[in-house]
């Protein structure tokens, strides 16, 4: 028990990394206010902004969906074989039409590029990420023991 007390960021686990939620509100004001060929032009770039993200995740891991599956998955006999076809090809639709959607949102309410990668991520695969446990700064916890 002490030494968990000295050294709180030892202790890890895995924790599900989601996605901010997306600005809907504003975007939907954007719409609303631009002309219908503004909003189709919209949406034709972040259609192709999103194939060019598929495509390069297709080029690095063999499928066109962002991230990774997890081992468990790939291990796992009854997702093998035709099953594991066609699941791959439903869910790279998905992962289009839905990082499509989503990078839409973020240029109608003028999202930076830059930070685009904080809101996507629905219908990809998990990203999961190991973290310290412990949600307090290790100088809280040693004043919180001082006193």
């Amino acid at each position: 028990m002490l030494e968990v007390l000295n050294r709180p960021m030892v202790l890890q686990s895995d924790f599900l990394v989601k996605p901010r939620p997306l600005p809907t509100d504003l975007a939907k004001g954007v719409y609303k206010s631009n002309s219908e060929s503004v909003n189709g032009s919209i949406w034709e770039y972040s259609r192709k902004q999103a194939a060019a993200k598929l495509e390069k995740a297709r080029a690095k891991t063999g499928t066109a969906i962002l991230g990774k599956p997890s081992q468990a998955s790939l291990s796992d006999p009854k997702f093998q074989g035709e099953y594991l076809s066609d699941s791959i090809k439903s869910g790279e639709a998905v992962a289009f039409a839905t990082l499509s959607s989503e990078h839409y949102v973020l240029w109608l309410a003028g999202v930076k590029s830059s930070e685009h990668y904080m809101h996507t991520g629905r219908s990809q695969f998990p990203k999961i990420v190991q973290r310290p446990i412990t949600p307090l700064p290790l100088k809280k916890i040693g004043a919180a023991l001082l006193n």
